[in-house]
């Protein structure tokens, strides 16, 4: 056993020598040590990756760029990740066809790097071109399906080489660090570019795609015990036997409505990204700003969201609503009434900071309520068949970007707005399962 990953483990997990090892077999016991320090590499170079092409900032930046309208720029978050959502039931059928799957995860995280760097390739002609944006979005598609890949198959290579009780203290902490490098990383791109210009933007792309080889690299690394290869279930008869609950249990039902309603948290961000371009400037500075603010709120929110959502899970899903609503009237009020706000530097940096604590709020708030919900095979249940929902819902939200492109964007805010106040009512109406 490699004694360098040992003393990192101990000291990252306080555990020692002694250990018992939950949910795992003694040959993948011996190496919890190294893989949970392989995994924590490749988990921080991954979340830096995403961090760097960000969908609320990062692409929509860039297909502001490249001259896309409004209805393009609203298809970002809902084609990424209804694109990782949706595919998960099919793609897992294959992956568990495999008795080791390190190298499909690797996989998934060298498409995602090629794929960014078509990007990149796009955002150096540095040219308004309609078909360069169209490009960017079919290359999204395939980025969020390669990201399904990587999703279904961590899942499997963590519930086989880490033990219970230390997976969530390994996302955690690589979450936290990958948000501190962020923010590091907004700084420093942020007096890179009042040197070199907007250059700084296709390097930050060209980053990304190296963090996502670097993680491919490491998660390879993994030791990797061979696994069972049955239980591979067909997609659309497991999706034919799920959806009997929405008609069966009523609180699944609700959530799912609520949820899909609250996910103005995410889909607001990205038009805060276009009005800083048009209103602050377009130099890569402004982009800076935004990755160091969006990595500031992860770092500082998750842990007192989660600390929340452990005593009401439904509280903080509705916190978060209100805090979504009130920051987006402000931009709305200020982008009426006192346009002359949206150029000040601070303004819109200041209420990206604030909507990013509310979607955290949102997110982690769901997230706990799903787990909360049910146990066991019917949890499971309850997060495939929510995922798959949302997914589609997801997508036909890119439907609303038609109403920015034909009214205007503080119209399509207005109905985010009138749309999260739905969900808040919604939210409150359901069981507080944290209490059950």
């Amino acid at each position: 056993m490699d004694k360098f990953s040992e003393s990192i483990y101990q000291k990252l997990t306080n555990d020692d020598e002694a250990r018992a090892c939950k949910a795992i077999d003694d040959k993948a016991c011996k190496e919890v040590p190294g893989n949970y320090v392989l995994i924590l590499l490749s988990q921080l170079f991954s979340k830096l990756a995403d961090a760097l092409l960000n969908p609320k900032i990062t692409l929509p930046w860039l297909m502001q760029s490249l001259g896309a309208p409004a209805f393009m720029i609203s298809a970002l978050v809902p084609i990424r990740e209804s694109g990782s959502l949706i595919p998960q039931l099919f793609i897992g059928q294959w992956v568990r066809q495999h008795a080791k799957r390190k190298l499909l995860w690797s996989l998934g995280a060298l498409i995602q790097s090629g794929c960014v760097i078509l990007m990149a390739a796009l955002a150096w002609q540095q040219t308004e071109n309609l078909l360069y944006a169209w490009l960017v979005l079919g290359l999204l598609v395939v980025f969020s399906v390669a990201r399904s890949l990587s999703s279904v198959s961590s899942k499997d290579v963590l519930g086989k080489t880490i033990p219970k009780q230390k997976r969530g203290q390994l996302s955690g902490q690589a979450a936290s660090i990958s948000g501190l490098v962020t923010v590091t990383f907004g700084v420093g791109l942020f007096y890179a570019a009042t040197e070199f210009g907007n250059i700084n933007f296709v390097l930050t792309l060209l980053l990304a795609a190296v963090f996502w080889i670097i993680s491919a690299f490491i998660f390879a690394q993994i030791n990797e015990y061979a696994g069972a290869t049955d239980g591979g279930e067909n997609g659309l008869h497991k999706i034919k036997q799920e959806l009997t609950l929405l008609k069966t249990d009523r609180l699944l039902r609700n959530f799912i409505f609520a949820r899909g309603l609250l996910l103005s948290s995410a889909l607001i961000p990205p038009y805060f990204t276009v009005l800083a371009q048009q209103n602050i400037s377009n130099a890569v500075w402004v982009l800076a700003i935004l990755l160091g603010v969006s990595g500031v709120a992860s770092l500082t929110s998750g842990a007192f969201w989660g600390r929340l959502a452990d005593k009401s899970s439904k509280q903080v899903m509705i916190l978060g609503a209100i805090l979504t609503i009130v920051v987006t009237l402000t931009v709305l009020i200020a982008s009426v009434l006192y346009p002359s706000v949206l150029t000040q530097v601070w303004f819109i940096p200041l209420c990206y900071f604030v909507i990013a604590i509310a979607h955290q709020g949102v997110r982690v708030g769901r997230k706990t309520y799903v787990v909360d919900m049910a146990d066991g095979n019917k949890r499971t249940s309850y997060v495939t068949l929510s995922n798959t929902m949302i997914g589609i819902i997801l997508l036909l939200t890119s439907l609303l970007g038609i109403i920015a492109s034909v009214f205007s964007i503080n119209a399509l805010l207005g109905l985010y707005i009138f749309i999260t106040l739905l969900g808040i009512g919604m939210t409150s109406r359901l069981s507080n399962v944290t209490e059950r």
